[in-house]
């Protein structure tokens, strides 16, 4: 399914490559652009917005990415200037690290939701989206809380939150989802104020009133655990300007603030520049890894001599553990789908974090924090060594550095053969059988030459090869 949309249009073209679906979209105060991998989560992403008075300034379902990607939509979003925040609901990557670099230029501008399911530092996926400063939610319907949420209410001043309640009970159970998300239930300093309603107790407390007459720097929502929507949002009589989302979840409801914090204060950052790190004798390195590559076809283990002349070519010298010094384990290897990755754990625990390569001063300085400490210089100069020589070397298949202190006190890898294959190629492919379709060119005829298919031509790349006569085969728009 692939369709792009704008509000100049005012409808959405839906497709999965036999019926086309079109759905209409109201015009209102442009604030949102939302982008879909397939049709179902789309049309919650076009249909709950509206509910929610939420405009809706484009919207892209891209289905397979034959000829529409999520970095085409992000370059999109890029020069998008009326528009408030982007949602995005992904499946798979077409280019990872594309995107991871793509996003990092739009989420610098406008606030950038994703739905992650997975939510852990230590899976490539949320590594992508936090490297590109794309706030992440567990699930679609916190993410339209969120769409909500940043549409009618201001941005939050800081992290603390005060909950108003009529029962003890959903004090209780709305102070405890604040403290788990890290935010601080705070009624004195706190400009969030999450009113909390029981559905057994006597409708006490009216929001939109609170809305009203806390003042146009409050933030204010609200938790009905009876309401069958998972967010709706409530005008006020008095003041129709005046619009507060309600959820029936508390998780939900105190996720929506913290994520608009976060996204907010992401854009406006300074991009970093990666550089090689000092030392690092990136010729001698290629060299090595080249040559140790080409004398195991399959690949193999690096032996103590060729770990040494490794370490040398990185810039890192080897040494004893220090008396009671944590020891840090960076591991890199290449992943087939996300490139080169690098994650750090402590002692033989799994992965705490995992970052996609190339990783910046800044990246491998929190990775350093978060695994031993601040001011761990060790830690984030040998995670910022490894990423480089990942980066440069992909014949260098996986490595493992254990920091302790100062010092290097192990390391192993392994070299293996260059994979040059984008496992996501974007390129047409055979028309499927009994599905008529559009042909790209004149009718196909036979032809000695060589076939094209495979070559992951572009569309209008295709097209005009059709029209020069030298394609034997029939090709369809697919999505």
């Amino acid at each position: 399914m692939e369709s792009i949309i704008d509000h100049a249009d005012a409808y959405a073209l839906l497709t999965d490559g036999r019926r086309v679906h079109v759905r209409s979209v109201t015009p209102q105060d442009w604030r949102a652009v939302c982008r879909s991998s397939t049709r179902r989560p789309g049309l919650a992403l076009l249909g709950h917005p509206g509910r929610l008075g939420v405009g809706v300034s484009s919207f892209a379902a891209v289905g397979e990415k034959y000829d529409v990607s999520a970095n085409d939509v992000l370059l999109h979003w890029e020069s998008a200037r009326d528009t408030r925040f982007g949602l995005l609901h992904v499946e798979s990557f077409g280019n990872p690290r594309k995107v991871a670099r793509t996003a990092r230029r739009p989420s610098r501008l406008i606030p950038l939701f994703a739905v992650d399911p997975e939510q852990s530092p230590s899976h490539a996926r949320t590594a992508l989206y936090a490297q590109a400063g794309i706030i992440t939610l567990p699930s679609l319907g916190a993410l339209i809380g969120v769409a909500a949420l940043a549409a009618h209410q201001p941005a939050p001043a800081g992290s603390g939150v005060a909950v108003l309640a009529n029962t003890h009970g959903m004090a209780a159970l709305a102070g405890a989802a604040t403290r788990v998300l890290g935010e601080r239930p705070d009624g004195r300093s706190a400009n969030t104020l999450l009113v909390a309603l029981a559905p057994t107790a006597p409708r006490t407390m009216d929001p939109t009133a609170t809305a009203r007459g806390a003042g146009r720097d409050a933030v204010v929502l609200a938790v009905v655990a009876d309401q069958p929507e998972s967010v709706t949002v409530l005008r006020s009589e008095r003041d129709p300007g005046v619009a507060v989302p309600f959820c029936n979840d508390a998780a939900d409801a105190a996720r929506a603030p913290a994520a608009v914090l976060g996204a907010v204060q992401l854009t406006g950052r300074l991009e970093e520049e990666i550089g090689i790190p000092d030392g690092v004798d990136l010729p001698r390195l290629e060299d090595l890894l080249r040559g140790w590559a080409a004398a195991a076809v399959a690949g193999r283990i690096l032996e103590p001599a060729e770990r040494a002349l490794l370490l040398a070519a990185l810039g890192l010298r080897a040494g004893g553990s220090p008396a009671q010094a944590r020891v840090v384990t960076l591991t890199g290897w290449q992943d087939p789908v996300f490139g080169p990755l690098v994650s750090a754990a402590v002692g033989d625990g799994g992965a705490m974090r995992t970052l996609l390569v190339p990783v910046g001063p800044r990246e491998c300085t929190a990775l350093a924090d978060q695994a031993v400490g601040p001011a761990n210089f060790a830690v984030a100069d040998a995670a910022a060594r490894l990423s480089a020589a990942l980066d440069a070397c992909p014949a260098l298949a996986s490595a493992r550095l254990c920091v302790a202190g100062a010092e290097v006190v192990s390391v192993s890898a392994a070299v293996g053969p260059v994979v040059e294959e984008n496992p996501y190629p974007r390129r047409l492919r055979r028309e499927p059988r009994g599905v008529s379709a559009r042909r790209l060119g004149p009718k196909p005829h036979r032809s000695a030459g060589r076939h094209h298919h495979d070559r992951g031509l572009g569309m209008r790349e295709q097209a005009l090869h059709d029209v020069a006569g030298a394609e034997p085969q029939q090709f369809v728009r697919v999505g």
